[in-house]
């Protein structure tokens, strides 16, 4: 089923799950980025003293890695302990659009890190994994992933054509951008639309389910009542006596009536079925509405025959009601 077919069907409901998701995410891609960021810090760090760049870009560096840590230790305190343990209450447009901003602010993080990159390593490694990652750890519409990828290495190009001076390596990592850029729609537009069919196959079992249960009832009900009166049919009156007596082990006292229409098969010969149904349907919402006052339980036993049975504790109960 394509795009299109599934936002007919549910669109609200295909939403708030992606939404569910890609939220409940959020936490493990910060986790992910803390330790990266930890373990690239020390590494670059290292790598610049070593190869005694100027003083201006360690601390650049170090700026741009320890204020995205701030921002991934305050993502993962604020939904891990607020948004998602329910102590905080979010719109869904305000949670839809803290999600694309965290997945915009890691890739353009990413292209500015690997900017910063060019002048010592000329590769664009966290780049790569920040986008990659992204598309693959989210379930993201086509629109935004073509949008944000496109944007994002469009200021990596220009930027590389900037700090880059080698020409060749320059068209390498060009090349490369755009190659990742292919990669990355279509691994995002794969998982994407392989969790979309996941979730409308799902839904749709999900409804088959409740259609199923739904019928059960139908039958469980046309099997023991009786449809023109809303009443026991023999079948179901039978199955309550045997519930009822085998329920527990009190011995009971019952007083049944048996009650039948006089002329009812003269009255249905002259009037025709149809009125002859009306008269039992009447009569038998009015001996409901009796038996309900003195607590009997009623059945048609069949044509134009009832019977009332009452559940008490003594015969002297019985005989009062």
């Amino acid at each position: 089923m394509t795009q299109s077919t599934a936002s007919l069907t549910c669109p609200n409901k295909l939403k708030e799950d992606r939404l569910l998701h890609n939220i409940s995410r959020i936490p493990k891609l910060n986790i992910v980025y803390i330790g990266f960021i930890y373990w690239t810090m020390i590494s670059n760090l290292i790598s610049v003293y070593i190869l005694d760049s100027e003083v201006i870009y360690p601390r650049v560096f170090t700026l741009l890695y320890s204020s995205f840590l701030i921002f991934n230790i305050a993502s993962f305190i604020f939904i891990q302990f607020f948004l998602m343990k329910g102590k905080l209450k979010l719109p869904l447009a305000i949670q839809e659009k803290l999600v694309y901003f965290t997945i915009t602010l890691s890739i353009f993080w990413g292209a500015a890190v690997s900017l910063l990159d060019q002048q010592i390593y000329m590769h664009l490694l966290v780049f790569t994994f920040s986008i990659l990652f992204c598309a693959a750890f989210f379930y993201i519409p086509i629109k935004f992933v073509v949008s944000i990828t496109l944007s994002s290495s469009i200021m990596l190009i220009f930027g590389v054509l900037f700090f880059q001076p080698n020409a060749l390596v320059t068209s390498i990592l060009i090349l490369f951008i755009v190659s990742i850029d292919i990669v990355t729609i279509m691994l995002s537009i794969t998982i994407y639309k392989t969790y979309e069919a996941s979730f409308i196959a799902t839904e749709k079992l999900h409804q088959e389910y409740e259609k199923t249960q739904a019928l059960t009832k139908q039958l469980e009900f046309e099997a023991n009542f009786d449809l023109l009166t809303q009443m026991f049919n023999r079948r179901g009156f039978k199955n309550y006596i045997e519930e009822i007596l085998t329920k527990d082990h009190v011995r009971k006292t019952m007083t049944a009536f048996v009650i039948d229409i006089d002329y009812f098969k003269q009255y249905n010969d002259i009037y025709g079925h149809a009125k002859g149904d009306i008269v039992l349907h009447n009569v038998a919402k009015k001996i409901m509405q009796i038996a309900n006052e003195h607590g009997f339980i009623t059945a048609r036993w069949g044509g134009e025959e009832f019977i009332a049975i009452s559940q008490q504790k003594n015969l002297q109960d019985n005989q009062r009601a």
